[in-house]
C-alpha cells in the first residue's frame, strides 16, 4: 500500500526575518517482499513545525542610525530591530550584541532572534538558553523553538511542555509539534486534539498530520477533507496522503494527480507513490523517473521499487545498487529483494546476510528467505525460528515452510495450525498441505474445501483431489 507522510518540526524564524526551511518529512514503509514492487509508499509520517512564528513587528526606527541611537538609550524594541537590520545584512558579529541587549531589556522577540542567530552559527546550547528566555518572556514562537531544541537533545518531556505552552499561547506550529511529541509517546487521542488545534490555526502541516491519524483509524472521509485542505495550502505531505486515500478508494487518476503534486512539492514519498501508481498503469518510463527522484530524495521504498523495475529490464547491477540503497535506508523489502538477487547470482553468503537484515527490519519475505538459506545449511532450529517470524508477520509461504518443519518433527497439531494460517493468507501450497493433512485425519469435507482453495490459487494437483 502507499506510504503516509508526517510533517516534522520547524523552527520559528526571527521576528521580521525570513522563515527557515522546514525539514522534509520522513518517508513511510515501502515495497514488500520477494521482489514484488511494493504498494505505493503510504505517504510521509507526521511533521513537526519549525515554521516562522508570524509576520515581523513593524520597526520603530526608520534606519540603522536611528535604531542604534534608540537602542543606546535602552529601548529593547529598537535593539531588536537593529539586530534584525544587521542580521539581514549578514553582519552577525554586530547583530548578536544588539539582540542580547534587546533580550536583557525584556524584549522577548529579541531573545528569540538571538536564538535563531546562534543556531545559524552552530551554537545550539546558547540558542536553547535564548529560546528559553524568549518563552519565559511570553513569546510563543520562542517556546516552540525551545521545544524543538529540547527534543533534538532527547529531552522529550521538557520539549512537550514547551510545545504545550506554545500551543496554549496560540502557536499553530507549537500545536503541531505537541501532536508529534504526544504521538511519539503513543498518546494518539491527545495528539489528534493538538493537530486539530494546529489545523484550525491554518497550519497545513498540522492538517496533514491529522489526516494521517484519521486514515489510520479508518475515518477516510474526514481524512480526505483535511488532507485536501493541507494539499491545497501547499503542504506536499498532505498531497501524498491524499493520494493514498484516493488510491484506496479506487480513484486512480485522482491519486496519480495528488501524488504528482506531492512529488513536485518535494515530498519523496509522493514520488515513490507516483512511481508505483504509474507502474501499475503501464507507464514504465515515467514510473522509473519518479522512483529515481524518490530514491534520490531519501525515500528508501522508492529505491526498492526502482530496483524491481531495473531488474525487470535485466539491469542487475543497477538493480543491486538500488536495492542496496533501499536496504541501507531502512527498507526491509529492499534488503529482502537484494537477498533474492544475490542468491540468483550465486553469492550465497551475501544473500543470507541481506535476508537477515530484511528479517530484522520486519520484512516477512526476508525472514522466509533467511529460513530457506539456513535450512540449506542444516541450521534447522534457526530456520524454524525464521519461518515462525515470517508466519507471525502474515507471510503465507513462511507459514507453509513452518508447517513442513513442524511436521517433520512430529508436531502434527502445530503443523496443521501453521498450514491453516498459510491457507488463510492465500498460499496455495499451504492450502494443499492442509487438505492432505485433513484427508489423513478422515476430515473429508474440510479437506475438499482446502483443496478447492488450493486449486483456485494455482495448485493444479489439488484440482484433481
Amino acid at each position: 500500500m502507499l506510504a503516509l507522510a508526517l510533517v516534522v518540526a520547524v523552527l520559528a524564524g526571527c521576528a521580521g526575518a525570513a522563515t527557515p526551511p522546514s525539514r522534509p518529512p520522513p518517508s513511510g514503509p515501502g515495497a514488500d517482499d520477494h521482489e514484488r514492487a511494493g504498494a505505493p509508499d503510504e505517504g510521509p509520517d507526521a511533521q513537526v513545525d519549525t515554521s516562522d512564528g508570524g509576520s515581523r513587528s513593524p520597526s520603530r526606527c526608520p534606519d540603522e542610525p536611528a535604531c542604534r541611537a534608540s537602542c543606546e538609550r535602552g529601548d529593547g524594541g529598537s535593539c531588536r530591530d537593529l539586530g534584525v537590520l544587521l542580521h539581514e545584512a549578514g553582519r552577525f558579529d554586530e547583530a548578536e550584541p544588539a539582540y542580547r541587549r534587546a533580550c536583557e531589556a525584556g524584549a522577548a522577540q529579541g531573545c528569540r532572534n538571538l536564538g535563531v542567530l546562534l543556531q545559524e552559527l552552530g551554537r545550539d546550547g546558547e540558542a536553547e538558553t535564548a529560546y528559553g528566555q524568549a518563552c519565559e518572556g511570553g513569546d510563543v514562537d520562542g517556546c516552540n523553538n525551545h521545544g524543538v531544541l529540547l527534543q533534538q537533545g532527547d529531552r522529550g518531556q521538557e520539549a512537550a511542555a514547551a510545545f504545550r505552552r506554545a500551543c496554549d499561547g496560540g502557536s499553530a506550529g507549537g500545536c503541531r509539534n505537541l501532536g508529534l511529541a504526544l504521538q511519539d509517546e503513543g498518546r494518539d487521542t491527545e495528539a489528534e486534539a493538538a493537530y486539530r488545534g494546529a489545523c484550525e490555526g491554518r497550519d497545513a502541516g498540522g492538517c496533514a498530520n491529522l489526516g494521517v491519524l484519521l486514515l489510520r483509524r479508518g475515518e477516510r472521509a474526514e481524512a480526505e477533507r483535511v488532507c485536501r485542505r493541507a494539499c491545497d495550502a501547499g503542504e506536499a505531505a498532505g498531497c501524498a496522503t491524499l493520494g493514498v486515500i484516493l488510491d484506496e478508494a479506487g480513484r486512480v487518476d485522482d491519486a496519480i494527480a495528488a501524488s504528482r503534486r506531492a512529488c513536485e512539492g518535494g515530498e519523496p514519498s509522493g514520488c515513490a507513490n507516483l512511481g508505483v501508481l504509474l507502474q501499475d498503469q503501464g507507464h514504465a518510463d515515467e514510473a522509473r523517473a519518479a522512483l529515481g527522484q524518490a530514491c534520490e530524495g531519501g525515500a528508501a521504498s522508492g529505491c526498492t521499487n526502482l530496483g524491481v523495475l531495473l531488474r525487470e529490464l535485466g539491469r542487475n547491477r543497477d538493480a543491486e545498487a538500488a536495492y542496496r540503497q533501499g536496504c541501507d535506508g531502512g527498507d526491509g523489502a529492499g534488503c529482502a529483494n537484494l537477498g533474492v538477487l544475490l542468491g540468483d547470482l550465486g553469492r550465497r553468503a551475501e544473500a543470507e546476510a541481506a535476508s537477515r537484515r530484511g528479517c530484522e527490519a520486519g520484512d516477512a519475505g526476508g525472514c522466509r528467505n533467511l529460513g530457506l538459506s539456513l535450512e540449506a545449511r542444516g541450521e534447522a532450529a534457526e530456520a524454524e525460528r525464521a519461518y515462525q517470524r515470517s508466519c507471525d508477520a502474515g507471510d503465507g509461504g513462511g507459514c507453509t515452510n513452518l508447517g513442513l518443519r513442524l511436521r517433520r518433527r512430529g508436531r502434527q497439531q502445530e503443523a496443521l495450525s501453521a498450514y491453516r494460517r498459510a491457507c488463510e493468507a492465500d498460499d496455495g501450497a499451504g492450502c494443499r498441505n492442509l487438505g492432505l493433512m485433513l484427508e489423513s485425519r478422515g476430515q473429508a469435507q474440510d479437506a475438499l474445501t482446502a483443496h478447492r482453495r488450493a486449486c483456485e490459487l494455482g495448485e493444479t494437483d489439488s484440482c484433481e483431489e
